[in-house]
């Protein structure tokens, strides 16, 4: 995973090249969301907030090409942890409840 963290600190300075968010577990501790942008296989990388350890991946189902993702870890209705947004081609905004993707990473 040493490589990742390089990879991860060396794409730092070239933030405009992706989006990021932050799932926060604690003051110091929680992890980052990139959006690993395409038209055809948006995925949604996270890392450790620490290490850089990458820990997994996803997909939102309704969201190609994203150019912006939000995480609100607010509690409402039937989503007690919160929501992970992601904008869709410019168009729309797609929506996964975050304990869904905490529970398929395996997230604390």
């Amino acid at each position: 995973m040493k490589h990742l963290k390089e990879m991860f600190l060396t794409l730092q300075s070239l933030i405009v090249a992706f989006i990021i968010s932050m799932i926060k577990t604690g003051e110091k501790s929680g992890y980052w969301v990139v959006t690993d942008q395409d038209e055809n296989d948006n995925r949604f990388l996270v890392f450790d907030r620490t290490s850089f350890d990458f820990i997994g991946a996803f997909r939102c189902q309704s969201v190609q090409n994203t150019d912006g993702i939000t995480i609100s870890q607010t509690p409402f209705g039937q989503f007690p942890t919160g929501l992970f947004f992601a904008v869709h081609n410019d168009g729309g905004v797609g929506a996964v409840n975050l304990q869904t993707i905490k529970q398929n990473i395996r997230l604390q």
